[in-house]
């Protein structure tokens, strides 16, 4: 399951980022995919210069702003899943067959 960068791997990217090691060595370094490491460096950065605290608050921020997505308020969602609980499907099942039913939908 994925999960945020912590501030301390933020300045180990800055560290690493600024002594110009590649997104690639970085990502080994903190055990994390090198578009993970190309992403933070592209969203976070202000001005073309990256700074671990800076960014770990932007990121914050954003996280604090977003609009919390709740599947189950949604009036044919709650429908779907409470009929095919009822069928006793499973979960895996019910989210394999929403993703077709209900194309488009984010899950989050």
């Amino acid at each position: 399951m994925a999960h945020q960068l912590t501030l301390q791997e933020r300045e180990r990217i800055s560290q690493m980022h600024y002594a110009h090691f590649t997104n690639a060595e970085i990502a080994v370094e903190l055990g994390r995919h090198r578009a993970t490491i190309g992403r933070e460096l592209a969203r976070n950065s202000v001005a073309g210069e990256y700074g671990a605290v800076a960014a770990h608050e932007q990121s914050r921020q954003r996280r604090r702003c977003r609009p919390l997505a709740r599947k189950m308020d949604r009036p044919e969602v709650a429908e779907f899943v409470r009929s095919h609980l009822a069928r006793y499907w499973s979960p895996d099942q019910i989210a394999g067959r929403s993703k077709r039913d209900f194309p488009g939908q984010r899950s989050r």
